[in-house]
């Protein structure tokens, strides 16, 4: 390495090298030559291997013809293609003649046309296969297809002809000579044709064999053979290639390092034309083209270094402003004031998303839209653009834009950019910033912009959720306080109840009357149940505490005296949950003040037990005949409802007369 004059970075360095012709090849013709010859090496060695394979694999040419033998052999011994068992039927056929077992008679000359069937089946196949040329041995074919098959075929001419119709005449010496001297020779000579034929079948199977052996020898030595010259031209050939591309490319690596470790002085040595070379002279244009940068990148990275800050704080403030109006102007001003802008302002859609109404901007003219209302349809100018593409939208010149929509408030925008506020695919706004330089607004711009959105649309929905939240806490607590319902916590470990306001409210007390939101189950029992129904709430307490299951849901009822000494109801809801060892996670619950509607239904209560005296009392009054009787039952049944011992009924008799005389 070295520092060389600029003018020669294009001028290679002589060099006097063995195969230097490689060092001036293209990297992609040196890779490609390597890899021809690799090619064709390896499709030599699989087209031979191919051929080789495909004449010694099943189904194969010497394969079938192995086989054919074989099969050949097989189908000679024992039959069909053998005639011994036809030979050995007529034998039994005429034992059993002499023997005048007719049955045995007729079932064995049955069996012979089937036997011949069989033969003369395995006879075509044979004629047709051996024809073919599978079986190239003419001596086989002689001896199975004529020598053996002419006795054959007159064997089973002279058992139909002559011996079975002599069985059935009954002429058993006739069968007997017919047999003798006919069948036996017939059979002896397709037999020694067989044999013949089995031996030769024998000889051609070992020569198969033998030449398949042979095949796959010299097939092993030239594969070997092949394999070991394509590796060592591969080798002496990658030797030099990669020689050719190593050194140069280790030699640019050292250099590289160098750079890296911010010594811009030195260059690339340029040894040949190919495109290593062509990337050493590159990379030497880049580190001069790279040292005049890097005068203007420290004041760019300082600038860009200011800007991220100024995000990062904005940033950070947002994180704890939970008001949507406040949230809104603090980031529109700290926006413009941190980079200098001419005008930011922020929009937010409408409950029908169709508009984007204006949510706050800087400066007067922010002041005077806000008072205005002033809102974009969707799709409209950059803002409305934005919002629709979710996309950012930047015009670094305005003057230059047909798209873009000019303000009267804001006459002296020269560039704008268009960033949407959204928290996954849904937007909920559009952060605007003006500026009133060409070109004061970049893509650089973009990333910091897009940071800030990202935080508004955060801070937004916290600020949403967070209004959310007080109302229903607003919403929730209400409904506690008309349901006169209270919930609670119990650490089971430590013997710990935690409780509310709301819940002590139910009780009719106050934290300070009981001296804090955490009690024991002791100072519980003590303050809020009943002295009668404290047995009845430790044995509830005492099958939760036994329970083995996981999610435990049960309910009891307990009295209270309050405070004033009314007695009162409480339903009590409990919660347990265990993990799977059974251990408590978490014990919870609700007790809800039901005394009102114990009272209710008390009262009701007394109510139907008095109608339905009432009705007794007048169903027995109307069955008596007279009115002494009739009082006499209102007074007995009255006293009984009542409870009292003696009953008396007074009649006024002026009333009565002038009740009657007035009728």
């Amino acid at each position: 390495m070295k520092t060389p004059d600029l003018n020669s970075f294009d001028t290679p360095r002589p060099k006097f090298r063995l195969f230097s012709f490689f060092s001036n090849l293209r990297v992609g013709i040196k890779l490609s030559t390597l890899i021809a010859i690799s090619v064709v090496s390896l499709g030599t060695f699989a087209a031979f291997a191919f051929y080789t394979m495909s004449t010694v694999q099943v189904n194969g040419p010497l394969y079938k013809q192995l086989t054919q033998n074989q099969e050949l052999v097989a189908d000679i011994l024992p039959p069909p293609a053998y005639i011994i068992e036809s030979y050995l039927t007529t034998s039994l056929l005429l034992e059993a003649a002499k023997e005048g077992d007719t049955a045995s008679v007729d079932s064995l000359i049955e069996k012979i046309p089937a036997l011949q069937n069989e033969y003369k089946e395995r006879h075509t196949y044979w004629v047709e296969t051996l024809t073919s040329e599978e079986i190239a041995n003419n001596d086989i074919k002689q001896a199975l297809l004529v020598d053996s098959y002419l006795p054959a075929q007159d064997f089973f001419e002279v058992v139909n002809n002559q011996l079975i119709p002599a069985i059935r005449a009954d002429k058993l010496q006739e069968a007997d000579k017919i047999f003798d001297e006919i069948l036996t020779l017939d059979y002896e000579s397709h037999r020694s044709a067989i044999d013949r034929a089995v031996l030769l079948q024998h000889v051609e199977i070992q020569k198969k064999e033998t030449d398949i052996q042979s095949l796959i020898n010299r097939s092993i030595t030239f594969l070997g053979t092949l394999i070991m010259a394509a590796v060592l031209i591969t080798i002496i050939l990658g030797f030099f290639i990669v020689r050719s591309v190593v050194t140069p490319v280790s030699h640019l690596a050292q250099t590289a390092d160098q750079v890296a470790k911010g010594n811009l002085e030195v260059y690339a040595d340029i040894t040949s034309t190919d495109e290593i070379g062509m990337l050493a002279r590159s990379f030497n244009s880049m580190i001069a083209q790279l040292k005049d940068i890097l005068s203007g990148l420290e004041q760019r990275v300082a600038d860009r270094t200011k800007a991220l800050d100024t995000s990062t704080e904005v940033s950070r403030r947002l994180s704890t402003i939970l008001d949507r109006k406040e949230l809104v102007t603090e980031v529109v001003n700290q926006v413009r004031d941190a980079f200098d802008y001419y005008h930011t302002q922020i929009y937010f859609f409408d409950d029908i998303r169709e508009n984007l109404v204006m949510a706050g901007g800087t400066g007067e003219a922010g002041r005077m839209m806000l008072a205005q209302s002033h809102k974009l349809a969707k799709g409209r100018g950059l803002v409305g653009r934005a919002a629709e593409s979710r996309e950012p939208i930047l015009i670094t010149d305005t003057s230059q834009s047909r798209e873009w929509l000019p303000n009267p408030l804001l006459p002296e925008t020269k560039s704008e950019v268009a960033i949407p506020i959204a928290i996954g695919d849904q937007v909920l706004g559009v952060l605007d910033v003006q500026h009133n330089v060409v070109d004061g607004l970049k893509h650089e711009d973009i990333d910091a912009l897009q940071a800030i959105a990202n935080q508004v649309a955060i801070a937004a929905q916290n600020a949403q959720s967070y209004t959310e939240i007080q109302r229903s806490q607003v919403l929730l607590s209400d409904a506690l306080k008309i349901a006169r319902l209270a919930n609670w916590e119990y650490d089971a470990e430590k013997d710990l109840f935690t409780f509310n306001d709301q819940f002590y409210s139910i009780f009719r007390t106050t934290v300070e009357k009981v001296g804090g939101y955490k009690i024991s189950s002791a100072d519980y029992a003590r303050n809020f149940v009943h002295p009668d129904d404290g047995a009845l709430v430790g044995g509830e307490i005492q099958k939760v505490m036994e329970s083995k299951e996981r999610h435990l849901h049960t309910t009891l009822e307990h009295r209270i005296i309050f405070s004033d000494g009314e007695i009162g109801y409480i339903t009590v809801n409990i919660n347990v949950e265990r993990d799977k060892d059974g251990k408590i996670i978490r014990w919870y619950g609700a007790n809800q003040d039901v005394t009102e509607r114990r009272r209710l239904e008390e009262l009701n209560r007394k109510r139907a037990a008095q109608q339905e005296a009432i009705n007794l009392i007048t169903q027995k009054i109307q069955g008596t005949t007279t009115v002494e009787a009739a009082l006499q039952i209102a007074a007995r049944e009255l006293g009984h409802s009542l409870g009292m011992r003696q009953t008396l009924v007074t009649l006024d008799p002026k009333v009565l007369t002038d009740k009657h005389e007035s009728n």
